[in-house]
């Protein structure tokens, strides 16, 4: 499958380092033509091709619009979407983080789906938005977990995961952006809902610590691991993790691990022996 993703800010530069993992060809454009933000992603050993956003277009089977919100409804001019699956990763929010372009009687895809006419627009929306002040930029660390409410849903709690934060900081609010990415099954949280986040390395968010089965630990070379499957058919990875007690054969791990990794149980020590096989020490 050809994927174009047109926008290649800190969304866009992310899916494409994420896409490129699998076996679709993953095309960058912007309107520089999308060779700068290749070439950084190369850097990071990142590899994806580049192309005007007409090119890349023309060559897709999925665009991924990861452009600002109020640029979207000019791609129309630029190139043609019809026939294409456009997944729609754009915020309204205004800029001054107010309100949103859009009001409160249309969503963000319903204005992109008629600005796009022909393209099938389906919204991909797991992310959470939100402004921290610059004094607290350096208590925050990506993979960590954050806690998510909204006054929607009282005494409901979202779980998820910091995965981004903007290396911007805003001249204006001396906030910069950060991306939470957490589970929303029921499409509970709302593309702009307000919501409030607190985040588990500043010490504000609840203590949700992942509890894992007793025989998936291992020892190797004096340290407690864990085999931590990828995206990747049977390859993992192995993390060092800080154990609790343990109750009932199960560990709550201190250290190591977020909430929603898959580990192995079954057959850990298995793993354990054959990476062991490849390197003794």
């Amino acid at each position: 499958m050809n994927i174009a993703i047109t926008g290649t800010g800190g969304i866009g530069s992310g899916l494409a380092s994420v896409v490129s993992k699998t076996k679709h060809q993953v095309v960058v454009s912007d309107r520089k033509g999308g060779t700068e933000a290749a070439a950084r992603l190369a850097g990071s050993g990142v590899s994806v091709k580049a192309a005007e956003v007409r090119q890349a277009v023309a060559g897709a089977d999925v665009v991924i619009l990861a452009v600002p919100f109020g640029a979207a409804a000019g791609l129309a001019e630029v190139a043609d979407f019809a026939g294409r699956v456009v997944v729609d990763v754009t915020n309204p929010v205004k800029d001054d983080f107010s309100g949103l372009q859009v009001g409160h009687t249309t969503s963000a895809a319903e204005e992109i789906a008629k600005a796009l006419p022909g393209a099938r627009v389906v919204k991909g929306f797991n992310t959470v938005f939100a402004q921290v002040y610059e004094k607290d930029i350096g208590l925050l660390r990506t993979g960590s977990g954050a806690s998510v409410t909204t006054d929607a849903y009282p005494g409901r709690l979202f779980r998820g995961q910091l995965t981004y934060i903007d290396p911007n900081i805003n001249p204006e609010t001396r906030t910069a952006q950060v991306r939470i990415e957490l589970d929303n099954p029921d499409r509970a949280i709302k593309l702009g809902m307000y919501v409030n986040v607190v985040f588990g390395s500043m010490g504000t968010a609840e203590r949700t610590m992942p509890v894992i089965p007793a025989g998936a630990v291992q020892d190797l070379g004096g340290r407690k691991v864990v085999f931590v499957a990828t995206d990747k058919p049977n390859v993992f990875t192995v993390k060092t993790v800080r154990l609790g007690t343990e109750n009932n054969r199960r560990f709550t791990v201190l250290e190591g691990l977020n909430v929603g990794d898959r580990v192995v149980t079954e057959g850990s020590f298995l793993l354990r022996a054959e990476l062991l096989k490849q390197d003794p020490n």
